[in-house]
């Protein structure tokens, strides 16, 4: 059967001057020994992912990052066109006038790439002789990012990929005002609905500089960078309430980010308290309507040491799902190990015997590109990963398509 997208629900299309390294250091310095941790109890994660092979996956990622967004775009539609590939002989994922997932075919992509909010308060450090804190501004990225678009649509008219940004907000880097103004900015004229986006994505050919009307599909949040679900009460509460709630009023998809690895400026432990799905139980008491997406389904790489891998956050965000049906999860970043999917169709079997298709109904796919290529060499290679795994066809139509277009669009 034919479809008109496949939808990648949780990409990154990143610039290097985009992410604080500079704070990512810091965190080194101040906090070595819990990376440490981090890398020696994850097998085949962040040290391999460094140092195999010469580095040559941190040098294939920075020869994405080194781009600019438009040209970004461009690399990832060339991707499923073969242009990259070694072997003469393969077939591209996107061929014959069709994107080939198992049995499935597409016409077209949707990506959706997640802007992180990597804003840190100013301050000096006197060990430095530029001693200055470097602004990282979102609204920055956030001009990057349309440019970007607006160079994809201008170069490729006819391209293969339709592009629905989410917006990256940190609430505790904001004060309420700063906070509200970005809300309106980006979601003043928000509409829900397929044909809405897409007419949005069409009209970024032509871009002033402004904020265009319905630009942005939803809200990303990353709490390894600051960001509590549920602070005390206080400045800080009154900040996130008035998040969700603008957020659950207009139907507004939230992605937050959920596995004990990535980027963070926090401690281990606040970050992992920020981040696991418990800490969102009382904010979904307070808004149970929110749409929000758990990325990357909860996986815990750092292991107890003498003990296999942990699931806890997963089994929490299924339990969530239970309860409150604007829960969903993707397997963003989790795909790059093909075993992954052999897990995937066990734990929905084992679900379907509790609470029928629920489990296979609220899974998006998600590639996690370009972070991704710590772990294998392409986009393609994502896709294609999924595309000859043992998920039935029905579970890959439902994850590649169904799912992301009922969280993304309520339809």
């Amino acid at each position: 059967m034919a479809y008109k997208y496949f939808i990648d629900a949780h990409c990154h299309v990143l610039e290097l001057s985009h992410p604080n390294f500079l704070d990512f250091v810091e965190g080194l310095r101040h906090r070595g020994l819990e990376a440490l941790y981090q890398g020696l109890s994850a097998p085949n994660f962040m040290l391999t992912s460094f140092f195999s092979k010469g580095g040559e996956r941190l040098r294939n990622l920075l020869a994405v990052m080194e781009r600019q967004a438009g040209e970004i775009f461009e690399l990832m539609e060339d991707d499923l066109l073969g242009k990259f590939s070694q072997d003469d002989e393969a077939e591209a994922l996107y061929s014959g006038g069709s994107l080939k997932i198992g049995g499935l075919r597409f016409d077209r992509v949707l990506v959706v790439p997640l802007v992180m909010d990597f804003a840190e308060p100013p301050r000096a450090d006197p060990g430095l002789w530029y001693d200055r804190q470097p602004p990282k501004d979102i609204l920055r990225q956030v001009r990057d990012l349309l440019e970007g678009i607006a160079h994809y649509r201008r170069t490729r008219p006819e391209g293969l990929l339709a592009i629905r940004p989410f917006i990256g907000i940190n609430t505790a880097r904001h004060d309420r005002a700063a906070l509200e103004s970005l809300l309106i900015a980006a979601f003043e004229g928000y509409r829900k609905g397929f044909g809405a986006a897409l007419e949005a994505f069409d009209g970024m050919g032509v871009w002033d500089g402004s904020w265009k009307a319905n630009a942005f599909a939803g809200v990303k949040l990353y709490p390894p960078l600051g960001f509590d679900p549920f602070p005390v009460e206080g400045e800080e509460r009154e900040k996130t309430d008035f998040l969700f709630s603008f957020c659950e009023e207009r139907g507004i998809p939230i992605v937050t980010h959920c596995d004990d690895m990535g980027f963070r400026s926090l401690s281990l432990e606040e970050s992992w308290r920020n981040t696991s799905p418990e800490r969102w139980r009382p904010r979904l008491e307070a808004n149970p309507s929110l749409r929000i997406d758990f990325a990357h389904f909860g996986m815990q790489y750092s292991l107890r040491f003498g003990q296999g891998a942990r699931h806890e956050w997963t089994e929490a965000i299924i339990e969530l799902m239970v309860e409150y049906p604007g829960v969903y999860a993707d397997v963003a970043f989790n795909g790059c190990d093909p075993s992954y999917y052999d897990h995937l169709i066990s734990l929905m079997e084992r679900e379907e015997k509790r609470s029928g298709a629920m489990l296979a109904e609220r899974l998006l796919f998600g590639s996690d590109f370009a972070m991704n290529l710590l772990r294998i060499s392409s986009w393609s290679e994502y896709l294609g990963i999924f595309s000859k795994s043992r998920l039935p066809d029905s579970i890959k139509e439902g994850m590649g398509f169904v799912n992301p277009a009922r969280f993304l669009f309520g339809e």
